[in-house]
This record gives structure tokens, sequence and C-alpha cells, in this order.
């Protein structure tokens, strides 16, 4: 990446392409039990960062330990939820976070980060919580609309209970032998919309549809 990281620094797995703009968004998170650090990048189409801004990146500080699974942009806005977690006593010797992060029935906070070279501020809302944990969204679509920002997400509802596989409790690969078998496994996660008005500084949030979403 042309030395923009080092050799060391943790690099998110999802990339966003703007067709408009021609632009790559990336981000990287450094996380720590007390506060997060984020930063976006954003390149151009020879994949070299954009000549704008704090030399094509964009750094915020997150509150706690920042667990990201997912990213979003609009024209203005790169997008991300952070659930609330808590960490145990052997995050000082363990960084492994299935050992020693869970989450917590609380409500998750959406960032919005501004776009390299939108002059917008950073803000934070938090989602209204409605029994159910907002982690591992993944989002589907984003756009501003006015004064909105609007955004689709495949969400873990928790609306009805795993049911157990009857075939196999195997944890080795290959973790299930047909769509069935998946099916039988696999959680329900179904489809929902956000809408964050920027003036009053809320988000609403509504189911659009029970079928199961991959």
């Amino acid at each position: 990446l042309g030395g923009v990281l080092e050799e060391q620094d943790p690099f998110g797995s999802k990339m966003v392409i703007d067709t408009v703009k021609d632009r790559a968004l990336m981000y990287r998170i450094i996380q720590d039990s007390k506060s997060s650090q984020l930063t976006t990048f954003e390149f151009n189409s020879d994949f070299r960062l954009v000549e704008e801004g704090d030399e094509g990146k964009y750094t915020i500080d997150l509150p706690g330990l920042a667990i990201l699974s997912d990213m979003a942009a609009t024209a203005n806005y790169a997008l991300f939820v952070q659930p609330a977690v808590s960490t145990s006593m052997q995050f000082l010797f363990n960084k492994e976070p299935g050992k020693v992060v869970s989450t917590e029935r609380a409500p998750a906070i959406l960032h919005l980060v501004p776009r390299v070279g939108s002059n917008k501020e950073p803000l934070s809302l938090e989602i209204p919580f409605d029994g159910v944990v907002e982690a591992n969204l993944q989002f589907c679509n984003a756009y501003e609309e006015g004064s909105k920002i609007v955004f689709d997400a495949i969400r873990l509802d928790g609306s009805k209970k795993v049911k157990q596989a009857r075939s196999s409790s195997t944890t080795e690969w290959p973790f299930v032998s047909s769509q069935e078998d998946y099916n039988e496994k696999a959680s329900n996660r179904s489809l929902w919309r956000y809408e964050v008005d920027l003036n009053s500084g809320t988000v609403n949030k509504r189911k659009l549809t029970d079928m199961q979403c991959y």
C-alpha cells in the first residue's frame, strides 16, 4: 500500500467502492480496553491515498474496546456500528476476542466518520436497544437523503432460537453438508432499515423482511 501501513499495523478486511468518486475505502482499528483508534483510508484508482484532507485518511477515537465487523459509506460519511462489549481481566494477557470479550445487552453506537475532503464533523449516535444485541451487522446499502442517512443491513435478530442440527455437532470443516443442514444450524438473519436524522441526532430502525438473509 505504498507505505501506508507499518508491518504490524492491523487492517480491516472490508473495502467499500465509491464508483462516483472512483475511490476505495478501507479502515484500521487499533483496540484497547479503555479506548480505540479508528482510521479510514481513501485510495484513488491507482490505489494511492487521495490528495485531500489529512493525506487521504481520517482518524477518530472511539470509546472502549471497539469491535467493528463491517463498514458502509455515503457521499460524506463512512459508517460503523460499535456494539457494547465488556472485557475480562484476562484481556491484559490474552488479546483473543472470543476468550476475553463478551457483548452486552445494551445500545450500540453508530459512528459517522467524515469522508476525506467532505468538511463534515464526526458524529456518534446511540441506536435504540430493542432487546437484541446489534453485533455483526452486514451492511447492504447506504445513502444520504436530504438531512437523513439511510442504510440497510442484515441483522442477527434473535427472534428465534437456533435450531440444532439433527445430522451432526461436529466443529470440523466443512461445518455443513447441504443447504438444509446449514439452515438448521444457522441463526436467523433478517433485513433491517436504519434511518438517521442528522438534525435531531436520532436513529430509527424497522424490519423490512423476515426472509432468511445471507
